[in-house]
């Protein structure tokens, strides 16, 4: 998120000294500063997630988590507070990711840790005002932590199972899925960790579990042919899970072949291989839609939100019943600064879908902004 110039009379209110007094003062469990009326409480508070929003724009994150601590205690209505300070959760989650890509799994797991504690965001706030937009996104985060909360043990395992620490792993899978018993990448990455201590049996269940649930996982699908031939001794040993995609012989006219293949490689963060086989995709089967949705969030993340809409809206034409569509281009839309076609697709998204979460977040930090002409932006 970018607030553009921070006011000076926040840099000065909050100075370091008054700022680690402030913060003594919210761990005490007293208010960070005396109320002065609704509006100076809500003029404070967005000063303070302004300057929480350069400390993480700058990698502070713990200097960012201490502003939005204090935001959330000068003016506990304010959803940009509890938002921002889950943007830190966010920001933790991709550097335990940078760090386990790069062999670092100790570090990583304490990044995992660090962001579960601020993840969900508003779980553990009561809702002040349930006609409040925010506050309803406040009410529906509580109900649905536990998927935040397996998502949580889903990187822990992940992070483990880079490391090799197999037991560990699968325990975290255990809890993930206790937690979202719908949870098919949980399924698949157990079953890896059973199939690599010898459980071949029990990596089948798993991937058939993870099959049963979403029957395009190619993925599962190749290493449960796989497990099966290392039980059976067709073969004696196999290469992790995305060197047995990249070398499997794959069906030239098979189009879900090459949208799996590029999901490993959109994972893996090979961009540009990814989209050149969703493309492979598309010509086989022009009317893929999940190829034009991955394709467009590979464009999202390359930040050529325009082509990522022409794609989402595309996939829309298709199939216009998808919540998670309408709620794709609507972020594609948010990025691109487009605050009224993102409302109505996150309108749109809830429409399909009321329990769309994320589609309540953002309309609610997007009609927010909106309603604040000095911060441009809610991201």
């Amino acid at each position: 998120m970018r607030w553009g110039n921070i006011p000076c009379m926040a840099k000065r209110k909050y100075s370091k000294r008054n700022r680690k007094s402030s913060a003594r003062k919210l761990n005490q469990g007293q208010p960070a500063s005396p109320p002065v009326g609704r509006a100076a409480a809500k003029q404070e508070a967005a000063e303070l997630v302004g300057l929480g929003n350069a400390r993480l724009d700058a990698g502070d994150y713990e200097e960012a988590i201490t502003y939005y601590e204090l935001a959330i205690a000068a003016d506990r209505n304010t959803a940009l507070s509890y938002h921002n300070r889950g943007n830190v959760a966010t920001a933790y989650r991709k550097r335990g990711d940078a760090k386990a890509n790069d062999g670092d799994h100790d570090r990583a797991r304490g990044d995992y840790e660090r962001a579960y504690k601020l993840t969900p965001v508003t779980a553990d706030r009561p809702a002040h005002n349930p006609r409040n937009t925010a506050s309803r996104y406040t009410v529906h985060s509580i109900q649905n932590g536990p998927r935040n909360e397996a998502e949580f043990y889903y990187n822990r395992g992940n992070a483990d199972l880079r490391a090799g620490n197999h037991d560990s792993a699968i325990e975290h899978y255990n809890r993930a899925i206790r937690l979202n018993p719908d949870y098919t990448k949980a399924y698949g990455n157990r079953g890896i960790a059973k199939r690599r201590q010898g459980d071949y049996d029990g990596a089948i269940v798993d991937y058939e579990r993870a099959l049963a649930l979403d029957p395009t996982y190619w993925r599962a699908r190749e290493n449960k042919k796989a497990a099966e031939e290392l039980r059976d001794g067709r073969i004696d040993f196999i290469l992790d899970s995305s060197d047995v995609i990249r070398h499997t012989p794959l069906d030239p006219k098979d189009a879900n072949v090459f949208l799996e293949r590029g999901n490993v490689m959109m994972e893996e963060g090979n961009n540009e291989l990814a989209i050149a086989d969703y493309d492979r995709a598309i010509g086989l089967d022009p009317d893929l839609v999940d190829a034009y949705i991955y394709r467009g969030t590979v464009k999202w993340h390359l930040q050529d939100y325009e082509a990522a809409m022409a794609d989402y809206s595309h996939a829309i034409t298709l199939d216009p019943n998808r919540a998670d569509i309408w709620y794709s281009r609507g972020t594609a839309k948010l990025a691109n600064g487009d605050f009224s076609g993102a409302i109505v697709d996150f309108e749109q998204a809830i429409v399909l879908d009321p329990n769309h979460e994320s589609a309540r977040h953002n309309l609610a930090l997007v009609e927010m902004a909106q309603d604040s002409p000095e911060n441009p932006s809610p991201f």
